[in-house]
C-alpha cells in the first residue's frame, strides 16, 4: 500500500465592516467548522488499483470587535488530504 500525503494551514487576518456583512445577507459569523469526507473508488477500469480518499477541512474564526462598525477577524484554516494506493 502506498499512501501521499498534502497538507494544508493558512492564517488568515482581515478587517471587515459590518455593512460587508449586510451585503452578503449575513448577520453572523461561523466561529468554527469542521468536515470530513472519505470515498472509494476504482482508479482506473483497466487496473485492479483502489484509491481510497480521506479529507479533512478544519476553519477556526476569531472576530474581535472594535467598535460599532468594525472588527477584526482572524481565521485559521487547516486542509489534510490522504490518498491510500492499494491493490484490489
Amino acid at each position: 500500500m502506498m499512501s501521499i500525503r498534502f497538507s494544508r494551514i493558512v492564517v488568515l487576518f482581515s478587517v471587515f465592516l459590518s455593512g460587508t456583512l449586510m451585503v452578503t445577507g449575513q448577520d453572523h459569523i461561523d466561529l468554527a467548522s469542521f468536515s470530513y469526507t472519505s470515498s472509494f473508488e476504482r482508479t482506473l477500469e483497466d487496473t485492479n488499483i483502489e484509491a481510497a480518499v480521506q479529507e479533512w477541512n478544519l476553519n477556526l474564526d476569531l472576530p474581535l470587535v472594535l467598535d460599532n462598525n468594525n472588527a477584526l477577524i482572524f481565521g485559521l484554516s487547516s486542509t489534510s488530504i490522504n490518498v491510500d494506493l492499494s491493490p484490489s
